[in-house]
C-alpha cells in the first residue's frame, strides 16, 4: 500500500479534528437538555437521526446484502455495547460535569487492553499494563473516591466506557470478515430497535424550547460519525486514533465557555494522565 500523500494527510487529520468538534458540540447540547428530557428519549432521537441520515447512503444493490453478516453474535454484541454506552454516558451528564464525564469516557482504550488479554489472548507488555494503570489513576483523580464530592453516579461514565470497549473488541474480531458498511448498518439497527423498546415506558413530549437543541445534537452527532468514516478513507485508523483526544480539549473549552464549568487542578491532572496513557496504548502496538 502506497504512503498517503500530503493532501491525504491534511484531509484525514482535518476531518478527524472536525469530527471531534462535532462530537463535543453534540455532548454540550446534550448536557444543556438532559435535565429536561429523559436520557432514553435523547438516545432514541440520536439513533433515529443516525439511521435516517446514514442507512440510505449505506444501502446498495442487492439491498439484502446490507444486513448479510457472518458474525451475527459479534454484530449483536457490538450494537448492544454501543447502545449501552450511549445511554449510560447521556445519563451521567445529569449528575457530573461534562468535561469529567468525557475524560472518564476516554478510558475505553484501557479496557480494550484488559479485554484483549482476557478474551483475545493478546499479549500485554508491562509498559502497556503500567499505562493502563496510570489511566485508571487519572480516573480516580477525577471522581475523587473517599471525598465528599464522590458519588456512585461518578462511575456511570466508567461503565459507559466499558460498554464501548466491548463494542471495540467486537469490531476488532470482525475486522477481517465484515465490511464497515454492514457494521454501521447493524449499529444503527440495534441502536434504534433497542432504544425503541424502552421508549414507550419513558416517553414524555420534550418541552418546546428543547426541540431545536435536541434535533441539533442528533444531527451534529451523526455528522461527527460521517466525518470520522470519511477520514479513514485518507489515513489508516492507527494514524487517526490518537487525534480523538482532541475532543477532550473541545469539551473542556465549551464547558468553560457555555456552562461556566472549569475543571479543578486534580481533574486536569487526571485528564492529562488518561490522555497520555491512551496515546501510548494507541501509538505503541505490541508485536505479536
Amino acid at each position: 500500500m502506497s504512503a498517503p500523500s500530503q493532501r491525504d494527510k491534511f484531509l484525514g487529520v482535518g476531518l478527524v479534528v472536525a469530527a471531534t468538534m462535532a462530537f463535543a458540540t453534540s455532548d454540550l447540547l446534550t448536557k444543556l437538555v438532559v435535565g429536561e428530557i429523559n436520557p432514553f428519549v435523547i438516545v432514541w432521537c440520536r439513533f433515529v437521526t443516525f439511521a435516517a441520515m446514514t442507512l440510505p447512503f449505506l444501502w446498495r444493490k442487492p439491498v439484502v446484502s446490507l444486513f448479510q453478516t457472518q458474525s451475527l453474535l459479534m454484530q449483536s454484541l457490538r450494537g448492544l455495547g454501543a447502545l449501552g454506552s450511549a445511554i449510560l454516558f447521556t445519563s451521567s451528564l445529569m449528575f457530573i460535569p461534562l468535561a469529567d464525564a468525557a475524560a472518564i469516557g476516554f478510558v475505553s482504550p484501557l479496557f480494550v487492553v484488559l479485554l484483549s488479554a482476557l478474551f483475545l489472548g493478546e499479549r500485554v507488555t508491562p509498559a502497556h499494563a503500567l499505562a493502563a494503570l496510570a489511566g485508571f489513576c487519572g480516573v480516580l483523580l477525577i471522581v475523587k473516591p473517599g471525598s465528599g464530592q464522590f458519588g456512585w453516579t461518578s462511575l456511570i461514565p466508567l461503565v459507559s466506557a466499558l460498554c464501548w470497549a466491548v463494542a471495540l473488541i467486537c469490531t476488532r474480531q470482525m475486522s477481517t470478515r465484515e465490511s464497515r458498511r454492514v457494521t454501521a448498518a447493524f449499529t444503527a439497527l440495534f441502536g434504534l430497535a433497542g432504544s425503541s423498546l424502552v421508549l414507550p415506558f419513558v416517553w414524555a413530549m420534550p418541552p418546546a424550547h428543547t426541540l431545536v437543541p435536541l434535533l441539533a445534537l442528533a444531527i451534529i452527532g451523526t455528522l461527527g460519525h460521517v466525518l470520522t468514516v470519511a477520514a479513514y478513507t485518507y489515513l489508516p485508523a492507527s494514524r487517526l486514533a490518537p487525534l480523538s483526544y482532541v475532543q477532550l480539549l473541545w469539551v473542556t473549552g465549551l464547558s468553560a465557555m457555555f456552562l461556566n464549568a472549569w475543571p479543578g487542578l486534580w481533574s486536569l491532572i487526571g485528564m492529562a494522565m488518561i490522555v497520555a496513557s491512551g496515546l501510548y496504548i494507541a501509538t505503541y502496538r505490541v508485536k505479536m
